[in-house]
């Protein structure tokens, strides 16, 4: 799961490059690199209950990574960084529901 987080924010590098930009930037959204570490440790945190679901692949979130991949895509080619954040913000939560399923998506 690990390896397809750093590859989808390779693949999406120009567009993370330019989340940390605002981060760098912004004095109120400076607060943006806390958000991973808060993350891994609330995923720390419930991690008893993690262990204790069965991941199931759900099929239906490569339509919703699709769907919002498309959106990134139109996003890109119409020069939109704001929804091209958004899209990608998005399918870090729909990439592991489609990865472990429903159950584990919704623990986390």
């Amino acid at each position: 799961m690990l390896a397809l987080g750093f590859w989808l924010i390779a693949w999406y590098g120009e567009t993370a490059s330019s989340i940390v930009a605002i981060w760098e930037r912004s004095e109120t959204f400076a607060h943006g690199y806390l958000v991973v570490p808060v993350f891994a440790w609330l995923v720390w945190r419930h991690r008893p209950f993690l262990v204790q679901v069965d991941p199931r692949p759900a099929w239906p979130g490569l339509a919703a990574l699709a769907l919002i991949g498309s959106g990134w895509l139109i996003a890109h080619l119409a020069q939109v960084q704001v929804v091209q954040q958004f899209a990608l913000a998005a399918m870090i939560p729909a990439l592991v529901f489609t990865v472990l399923g429903a159950r584990a998506a919704w623990t986390i």
